[in-house]
């Protein structure tokens, strides 16, 4: 096994943009997808972290690079997490987060050590 430690990791902190009225679902998940088109295989370019019930959300350990940025609820049997959506039998769930993202096209893009604080983004759920 071989084992790569670099530097450069990213971070994003944010949260959602409401409108006025309008509530967050529970198992809500901010989803980074890789938006260039030599990482779509990646899976350490998948990222999946939870959306706090204030709209807000930290990513860590992000690789620099340009990603699609979505906000989906998990299904109950889904576990989400960077784990779970790396695992070679999600490949088809990671597929469906990238056609989504690609549709969404909402793209943020991660310089090395680009630490990225409040970021606001307009609540638009996927499927």
């Amino acid at each position: 096994m071989t084992v790569t430690l670099t530097e450069g990791a990213a971070s994003l902190r944010g949260a959602l943009k409401l409108t006025e009225g309008e509530s967050l679902p529970a198992r809500l998940y901010l989803q980074l997808v890789p938006a260039e088109r030599e990482y779509a295989e990646d899976v350490l370019r998948f990222f999946a972290v939870p959306v706090n019930a204030d709209g807000t959300f930290a990513a860590n350990n992000l690789s620099p690079g340009r990603y699609w940025v979505i906000v989906r609820v998990g299904p109950q049997d889904e576990p989400q997490s960077d784990s779970a959506l790396r695992t070679p039998e999600r490949a088809e769930t990671r597929a469906q987060i990238r056609r989504a993202g690609e549709a969404a096209r909402t793209a943020i893009e991660f310089k090395p050590c680009q630490n990225v604080t409040d970021y606001q983004l307009p609540f638009k759920m996927h499927q």
